[in-house]
């Protein structure tokens, strides 16, 4: 019995730590703040990752392909696929005046 005590009174402790230490984010913006505040100096300036993207048609067919992106901050998103033999790719990037 002591021991179950000992640990629910750990369990409690540790709760109250880390929900006292912890932000309130009300929104994205609040959100977007603390991760520019806490990875100001060292957030990554390129991203590139695979993904399946599935399709839910209306008729209730799936058809699934795989996305093959790449990200170069600020602003440059490059999406390739390879879907009915013929490449295809999408790139975005923010208009400069």
């Amino acid at each position: 019995m002591r021991l179950r005590t000992s640990i629910a009174l750990l369990v409690v402790v540790l709760c109250v730590a880390v929900s006292a230490r912890a932000q309130k984010l009300r929104d994205g913006t609040a959100v977007l703040g603390a991760m520019h505040d806490r990875y100001a100096n060292n957030w990554y300036e390129t991203l590139t990752f695979k993904q399946e993207s599935i399709t839910h048609k209306p008729d209730g067919m799936n058809s699934s392909e795989i996305w093959y992106e790449a990200l170069l901050l600020p602003g440059k998103l490059r999406i390739a696929t390879l879907a009915s033999r013929t490449p295809r790719t999408a790139c975005s990037s923010p208009k400069t005046n």
